[in-house]
């Protein structure tokens, strides 16, 4: 009975040096794993810490100070507005220009419809703006200006010293105005911008009518013009040929209508010594 109790004291024991294997030899692989990843962990927090210290050293270095500034394509918007938007100004560090965000905060600006910032090391900036060109200003419960895509961008001020037709009477239409001027003010514009007589006494207003259309006023003499609806091309030339035959322009006359069948029909002034009639 001794004799089988020492054995299996013996085997417990043997058994319990198997089962107790030293910490170390037993968790050696993860030991390793763990100790790699420490000393990776280190070598990148000290090339964090010389990368940060290093860029650092940069934003102070005269070296890179901007010393020049190139901007393209301003006319309405000034160069301190364009240095306030960026941030960017001669003796800034170079590296604290960020070109995206300069963009995007020059097309805050109104008249601004694109930006493009370039930084080109050591100490150069260029700058590129494409700016809206106003064609029109719109009368819709105050007046707006219109550019050459048809978008109403900003509320006009007198600051802005626009020298553009005024379009009235859009009140009177419900709904979109979008088809109004693609179909009906947009090929208007092209009417006028050919036309030799409208290109010398200018446009002070585009009336918009549901029933007859569209009626232009002259700058000169304040003539009123109406051109209907459609053939705006065609109305024009017939135009163009009379009042540049009269020597006197738009002198002299209260109205014209390009819309009758029988023909161009002017109105004259009273107090014009000229007869009235039809043309």
């Amino acid at each position: 009975m001794r004799v089988i109790r020492a054995m299996f004291k013996g085997n417990r024991i043997k058994a319990n040096k198997r089962r107790r294997e030293p910490f170390t030899r037993k968790h050696k692989g993860k030991i390793a794993f763990l100790a790699k990843a420490f000393a990776v962990t280190a070598v990148f927090s000290l090339f964090a810490f010389a990368s940060v210290r290093f860029y650092r050293e940069l934003l102070l270095s005269p070296s890179l100070e901007i010393k020049t500034i190139n901007i393209d394509g301003k006319q309405r918007v000034s160069v301190e507005e364009i240095m306030e938007l960026t941030g960017v100004h001669i003796g800034k560090n170079i590296l604290g220009v960020r070109p995206f965000s300069a963009e995007k905060a020059l097309k805050t600006h109104p008249f601004v419809e694109d930006a493009l910032v370039k930084i080109l090391l050591p100490g150069t900036v260029n700058i590129a703006i494409t700016e809206r060109e106003p064609v029109l200003l719109v009368n819709l419960n105050g007046l707006y200006v219109m550019d050459k895509k048809g978008v109403l961008f900003k509320k006009y001020s007198p600051e802005d010293s626009i020298d553009v037709p005024v379009v009235t009477g859009l009140d009177d239409f419900n709904g979109d105005m979008e088809p109004i001027f693609k179909a009906g003010l947009f090929p208007l514009l092209a009417a006028l911008n050919e036309s030799p007589v409208f290109a010398r006494s200018g446009v002070s207003e585009i009336n918009c009518n549901p029933a007859y259309g569209f009626t232009i006023t002259t700058v000169d003499g304040g003539v009123s013009v109406r051109v209907g609806k459609d053939d705006f091309a065609g109305r024009l030339k017939d135009m163009d040929k009379i009042i540049s035959g009269r020597g006197a322009g738009f002198a002299g006359l209260e109205s014209i209508d390009l819309t009758s069948d029988r023909g161009v029909v002017v109105k004259f002034l009273a107090t014009s010594t000229l007869k009235r009639g039809n043309t």
